[in-house]
């Protein structure tokens, strides 16, 4: 097969969304709430294709926010974790 680099690439970065969408499928069948929102992380390119597939197929109500800021990923694991202090001194 004559193909670039950047072709096989996207091809299997898009191979990825198509077997999470078969998984997220099977929520309303295991129950778990599809009524939520949802957050890619990621490259923007493969978070675009996730985004593609969820709005296409419909299975969230929720929002669908894409992070995809290589320094804002590097700060979920912090942020997350101060959040579950908070919300653990509250409680």
């Amino acid at each position: 097969m004559h193909t670039r680099r950047y072709e096989r690439k996207l091809f299997l970065e898009s191979i990825i969304p198509g077997e999470d969408l078969r998984s997220v499928r099977d929520f309303k069948t295991l129950r778990f709430p599809t009524r939520t929102s949802v957050f890619l992380i990621g490259p923007p390119a493969r978070c675009a294709v996730h985004r593609h597939l969820i709005e296409r197929n419909r299975v969230f109500d929720g929002p669908v926010t894409e992070i995809a800021e290589a320094k804002a990923i590097n700060q979920l694991g912090p942020v997350g974790a101060l959040e579950i202090f908070r919300r653990r001194a509250e409680g």
